[in-house]
Formats: structure tokens, C-alpha cells, sequence
């Protein structure tokens, strides 16, 4: 009988992807404070001198564009690791990046036609739906309540593509408008209850039957199973989770 060495937490394949993971989170995290730091030097500039010339509103709005990018694309690279949010944030963080981009062309460049500012407002939308679906995919809930998430995640997709319909279509529906209206108060009912069904499962007390282990650490996927052994019922790993105090974290590790 051989024995293999402890498995952590990460897999090692995945360094290289952790790693860029890090930076990215990091880089991300810079573009916001710098461009809130701007913006606000910015601003009390302006105050100072009795308004703003147009560089000055440019360069306020530019910093303000980036700021809300740097949010967006966070929130995706939150959940930039979970197989189920894949999709999500990866196209979070694509329609961030270029949203920032064409958003940022047209503040500077001002263009006369309509298309560059409506491609705009479509890339923030889809940021906005795809940061929100990586926000709800992050939200440990139970397997009973698991249709909450299913529905708010395709309620956010209709809104997505009645949105985009709204955006560029050229003559106004009130029906539209209206469902469109009934759209987002379900999402945002949605949403809170989410949230507080998440939040009730991080405040139950630690004992029998309570979800310590939420994700597999080989696979990804998602469980809901107490510490202890574990075997997971997608990839078939079985492995092995104690509960430590806190003074004892850096000598924990994950036994397979």
C-alpha cells in the first residue's frame, strides 16, 4: 500500500490559473482606487474653481467609467473559479473590458450617431446581468431553495434580452415597458430573498446537518454535506474535512 501526500485546498494544475486569478483581482482593485482617487480630486478641483472645463469633464467621466468597469469586473472574478459561474464571469469581465473601452471612446471622441452609444449601453447591461448572475452564483444556499437561484438567474436573462430589444429598437412599447417594470421587481424580490436565505445559512449554529463543505475542492461542484468524510457525488473524490479553531488554520490541511 502507497501513501499519497496531502491534498490542499489547491490543485496544483491550477497554480498558473490562481495566480493570474491574483493579479487580475489586484489589478482590478488598483483601477478602482485610482480612479475613485481621481475623480474625487477631480471634483474638489472643479468646486475649488468655480466649474469644469471640458478636459476636466472628460477626464471625471473617463475616471468614473473605469471606477464602475473595476466594480464589475470584481464581482466576476469572484466567481471566476466556480464551473457553474463560468459563463457568467467570463462574459462579466469581457463586456466590462470593452464597455470601459467603447464608453471611454465616446466620452472623448463625442460621436454624432447614435450606434457607438448604443453598443455602450448594451456592453454595461450585459456587465451589469453578468456580474449579478456571478453575485447569485456565489450565494450559498440549500439544495431545497436552489429554484430561487434558477429563476432569478433566467428572469435576469429575459431582462437582458428585453433590455437590448428596448435599446435598440426604434419605436417605445408601453407592454415592453411595463414588462419590463414587472421584470425587475421580480429580480430584485428575487434577489433579496437570495440573500437573506444565504445569510440565515451563515448564521445557523455549527452542529448535525448544518453545510460546512458547500463546493468539492477537486471538481468544483457544488455540495452541501457536514464536516467529516465526504464523498462527492460528481466526481466520486472522497476526502476528508475538519473543522479547527482559528489559532490552528495555518496547520490545517485537506486529507484525500
Amino acid at each position: 500500500m502507497t501513501s499519497t501526500p496531502p491534498r490542499l485546498f489547491q490543485a496544483p494544475g491550477r497554480a498558473s490559473l490562481y495566480a493570474w486569478w491574483v493579479t487580475v483581482k489586484r489589478v482590478a482593485l488598483f483601477a478602482l482606487l485610482g480612479s475613485v482617487a481621481i475623480a474625487s480630486l477631480l471634483a474638489i478641483v472643479g468646486i475649488l474653481g468655480n466649474g469644469f472645463g471640458r478636459l476636466a469633464v472628460h477626464a471625471l467621466a473617463t475616471a468614473m467609467v473605469v471606477a464602475a468597469g473595476s466594480v464589475l469586473a470584481l464581482g466576476n472574478v469572484g466567481a471566476w473559479d466556480l464551473p457553474s459561474a463560468r459563463v457568467a464571469s467570463r462574459l462579466g469581465v469581457l463586456a466590462s473590458c470593452v464597455g470601459m473601452i467603447v464608453l471611454i471612446a465616446c466620452v472623448w471622441l463625442e460621436p454624432r450617431h447614435d450606434a457607438p452609444w448604443l453598443l455602450a449601453c448594451s456592453l454595461a447591461v450585459v456587465a451589469i446581468a453578468a456580474t449579478h448572475a456571478s453575485m447569485m452564483w456565489l450565494a450559498r444556499i440549500g439544495p431545497r431553495v436552489q429554484v430561487l437561484r434558477t429563476v432569478a438567474l433566467a428572469v435576469n436573462v429575459l431582462l437582458v434580452v428585453m433590455t437590448l430589444a428596448a435599446i435598440w429598437g426604434k419605436g417605445r412599447s408601453d407592454a415592453l415597458a411595463e414588462a419590463l417594470a414587472i421584470l425587475a421587481i421580480l429580480e430584485c424580490g428575487l434577489t433579496l430573498a437570495i440573500a437573506a436565505v444565504a445569510a440565515a445559512s451563515r448564521a445557523a449554529p455549527t452542529g448535525a446537518g448544518v453545510a460546512e463543505v458547500c463546493f468539492c475542492p477537486r471538481c468544483g461542484k457544488r455540495l452541501w454535506q457536514p464536516a467529516g468524510e465526504i464523498r462527492c457525488r460528481h466526481c466520486d473524490e472522497v476526502f476528508l474535512v475538519e473543522l479547527r479553531p482559528a489559532g490552528e488554520l495555518p496547520s490545517a490541511v485537506l486529507r484525500s
